[in-house]
């Protein structure tokens, strides 16, 4: 047994073609409303870096479909990362990312941070929820150097990192790539 700290963990083949289609159309029929554009992750000198489409969907309305996915990522931090996080709520958002090959969707570099000083994201959960073939749209991670995810590649796979992580999101070149994005948070510094 291994007792290395991790800092992703991916769960391959969670999902079928028939739920990712179920999702997706759960997704599709109850988001709350699309992210403003004010939300949409900038650098330093204020250039958008999140160039996709985001809708935001209440936890409430899609949990029946992710509970599990939930339970699981709980599991994988009490006994693998270790942070102080709180439960997801109905009333959370999760981000419903549609990345085009029309126009070359991409996110470059960024960590997943919010806008709470009581409040730190912890950990992101990524749910590949594909339903067609695309090209491109790598996911990488910088930790002392750049790397892609191969793991993360097929629709139902899932990526569970430490927020903090440096990631990215290379351009889709042809199809569409579609992602749920879990976010578990906790108190600052905990």
């Amino acid at each position: 047994m291994s007792f290395k700290k991790i800092h992703y963990y991916r769960f391959k083949n969670v999902f079928s073609q028939s739920k990712i289609e179920e999702i997706n159309n759960t997704a599709e029929d109850n988001f709350y409303k699309d992210e403003p554009e004010d939300f949409a992750a900038k650098d330093n000198s204020n250039k958008k870096i999140k160039n996709l489409d985001t809708k935001w969907i209440l936890y409430g309305k899609i949990k029946h479909l992710l509970s599990g996915v939930v339970d699981s990522v709980l599991y994988l931090n009490d006994n693998h990362f270790g942070f102080n996080i709180n439960p997801i709520r109905d009333k959370d958002l999760i981000n419903y990312n549609i990345y085009s090959s029309k126009t070359q969707s991409d996110y470059d570099w960024h960590i997943d941070s919010n806008h709470n000083q009581f409040q730190d994201i912890k950990l992101t959960c990524l749910i590949n929820i594909s339903t067609q073939k695309y090209e491109g749209g790598d996911f990488h991670i910088f930790n002392g150097g750049s790397y892609a995810v191969s793991e993360f590649s097929d629709p139902g796979d899932i990526l569970v990192l430490k927020s903090y992580l440096n990631h990215k999101v290379m351009p889709v070149l042809t199809g569409e790539r579609k992602t749920l994005a879990l976010f578990f948070q906790g108190p600052s510094f905990k």
